[in-house]
């Protein structure tokens, strides 16, 4: 037996620095960890504003809906609006006109009570009809939309303190 010796290239993945491509691996992971990271604290916070813009329009459609609901009943009994019937906040009533009839200040009183458990719906909602005489009349919604406490009721809301608002006007 005849035996060669051949001088053979060196192999490439042994002439490496195996401790340099280990440390730049780990500093590549490190930053990519950083960078998916921020990437999903800014996304969680994109969504954070997201449902809080939607519940704030909810809240502003339902005040909308709530004084076009009470405009509508002041609509359909003209009578008691011009007489005063509706003016002021909502009061509690006991009368029960979809099950017998009543006459057009006793609808009133319904009326403002129903408006007055949709407006309960509303974080602190309180609703008001005032007759600014000559068949026309304001119809303000005030709600405390950021849910803070907020008792002021300028409208529009001047600071921080005041309810937000939503004003209709009514001519009959």
């Amino acid at each position: 037996m005849n035996w060669r010796c051949e001088k053979r290239a060196p192999n490439r993945l042994n002439s490496l620095n195996i401790n340099s491509a280990e440390g730049f691996t780990l500093v590549e992971v490190l930053v990519t960890t950083l960078v998916i990271s921020a990437g999903l604290i800014g996304f969680a916070s994109l969504q954070l504003q997201a449902m809080r813009l939607t519940q704030e329009s909810d809240l502003r459609s339902r005040a909308v809906s709530y004084a076009y609901d009470i405009s509508d009943r002041i609509r359909a009994n003209p009578g008691a609006a011009i007489s005063g019937d509706y003016d002021g906040a909502p009061g509690a009533s006991t009368t029960n006109c979809v099950s017998s009839s009543c006459n057009t200040g006793e609808m009133a009183d319904y009326d403002q009570n129903a408006w007055k458990t949709l407006l309960d719906q509303l974080p602190s909602g309180a609703g008001a009809v005032t007759n600014n005489a000559g068949g026309s009349f304001t119809i303000t919604v005030r709600w405390d939309e950021k849910r803070s406490g907020a008792t002021g009721t300028s409208c529009p809301p001047a600071a921080d303190t005041d309810l937000r608002c939503y004003q209709l006007n009514l001519t009959l």
